[in-house]
């Protein structure tokens, strides 16, 4: 069986590396370099968490998630560490959606979490500053993902397996028919037995009818600067606050932390109407949340308490979860791994894992995650 997958962000990678160690001869297209910054698997670092407050049925999909980006590190030793475990800090209001889906996933799949109530929570993560009544959930089986080396691994290890990946090769058309799937690009059509779409924000002119209920979110992260640089033990941290979502980690280099805005920006229909760059409306977002909820991480001193910034890009779907299964109308041939709704980088490996099940074995995605559930 030859397998063609289009995009090679990280989803698209995983895909490649998971049919490859099952022995799938790979063809991997991309339009953009390999490092490209204009998608949303590039960067520094992505939080891994398990006591998934979505819904409890992410938390199995953690787990392997897990499993396999320790794994990849260990077939990978020349990239540097991947996954860095790290407690997670999830902190809300009193009547925080957040907190209570935490709670719930941990219930429901015996986590090990604990409790704090706003007292707790400043005696404990002195950095912080809650509200009267917030509550917090402090959860181990959790860190930080180094997201460009990840990416560099999933790539390296497909092409050490078989697996071809070209990238700077443009997409014009692809099909499917009785004799299996084509794909058009500037050099050519390339022919095989399935296909995997894996857009990202490129959704709308990839995958038809399908896309249309996706949307693209810009958003933006931005690093602080801290003199002596910060605790080796900061905890990964997620806060449910008045103004929105908000998350953040210690930055690579430990002279900083970065954080961003989780959803809460304004939706588009198509890639092309996304600002590439920063503005000072970004910088002042995250300031605010800085210094209203993490005075002990910023420089309060500094007429800038965020320094640099990086803009990425959500590819949303009406419910957020993932969208992940066969295309409709192409007799199992063609099918689509997208919509990862802003936090579908920490379960890359085991989405690659999904795909393959799906194509070799008929192993149906989760429901939640079928790609004709909104009709």
């Amino acid at each position: 069986m030859r397998v063609i997958v289009v995009g090679l962000g990280v989803i698209g990678r995983a895909v490649s590396l998971g049919l490859s160690r099952r022995g799938i001869s790979v063809v991997g297209l991309d339009a953009r370099g390999p490092l490209h910054r204009e998608g949303s698997s590039h960067g520094e670092s992505r939080i891994i968490r398990t006591a998934y407050y979505e819904h409890p049925d992410y938390v199995p999909l953690a787990k392997e998630s897990f499993r396999l980006w320790t794994r990849l590190e260990r077939e990978t030793l020349g990239v540097g560490n991947l996954l860095e475990n790290r407690a997670c800090l999830t902190v809300g209001k009193p009547d925080s959606e957040v907190v209570a889906g935490v709670v719930r996933a941990a219930a429901e799949h015996g986590l090990a979490v604990e409790q704090l109530d706003a007292g707790e929570l400043e005696k404990q993560f002195d950095w912080l500053k809650s509200g009267q009544g917030w509550k917090g959930v402090l959860e181990q089986e959790a860190g930080i993902l180094h997201a460009d080396r990840c990416r560099q691994a999933l790539a390296r290890r497909a092409g050490e397996l078989g697996a071809d990946l070209r990238f700077e090769t443009a997409v014009r058309e692809w099909g499917s028919s009785q004799l299996g799937v084509w794909v058009k690009t500037d050099g050519g059509v390339v022919e095989g037995d399935r296909l995997v779409l894996c857009p990202g924000p490129w959704a709308l002119g990839l995958i038809g009818p399908i896309a249309k209920p996706l949307r693209v979110m810009r958003q933006v992260s931005g690093w602080t600067e801290m003199a002596g640089g910060v605790p080796g033990g900061l905890p990964v941290f997620f806060f449910d606050t008045h103004e929105g979502y908000f998350y953040g980690m210690r930055a690579a280099d430990g002279t900083g932390v970065k954080m961003a805005r989780h959803y809460g920006a304004p939706e588009c229909g198509d890639v092309g109407e996304i600002e590439n760059e920063p503005v000072l409306q970004d910088r002042l977002c995250l300031e605010g949340f800085a210094h209203k909820h993490t005075p002990g991480l910023c420089e309060l001193g500094n007429q800038e308490t965020i320094g640099r910034m990086e803009v990425c890009r959500y590819t949303l779907s009406p419910d957020r979860h993932f969208v992940v299964g066969e295309l409709p109308g192409h007799c199992g041939l063609a099918h689509v791994a997208g919509g990862m709704s802003g936090h579908g980088f920490k379960f890359a490996p085991a989405i690659g894992e999904m795909v393959t099940a799906c194509l070799l074995e008929g192993k149906r995605p989760l429901e939640m995650f079928s790609p004709g559930r909104f009709g």
